[in-house]
């Protein structure tokens, strides 16, 4: 069946005018749309067709993670612009006690 489904596409591309390109990533599109509905969907995936057997895979992405050292600064970066405001705020306020 997959070999007949892009034979519909490259059919539809010379019928309709419509890329090919643009009808396989909107199929594809359609695919992984339909498979995050499933139960046991992976958070994140990708969908892809080969275009010369029709071939349909399903990808697990798999995300990288940030190394500790990179969200502990981030941490500490975050809570020096907190402080930061909070010192401003203090100032305004004796500001205008006065």
């Amino acid at each position: 069946m997959s070999k007949e489904i892009v034979e519909a596409l490259r059919l539809l591309e010379e019928e309709k005018g419509i890329n090919f390109q643009v009808l396989l990533t909107a199929l594809e599109d359609a695919l992984l749309s339909a498979y995050k509905k499933t139960p046991d969907a992976v958070e994140y995936a990708k969908v892809e067709i080969n275009p010369d057997d029709g071939e349909i895979t399903i990808y697990e992405l798999i995300l990288p993670e940030k190394p500790a050292a990179v969200i502990a600064a981030e941490e500490e970066a975050a809570r020096a612009a907190e402080a930061g405001e909070a010192e401003g705020e203090e100032g305004e306020a004796a500001a205008g006690e006065g």
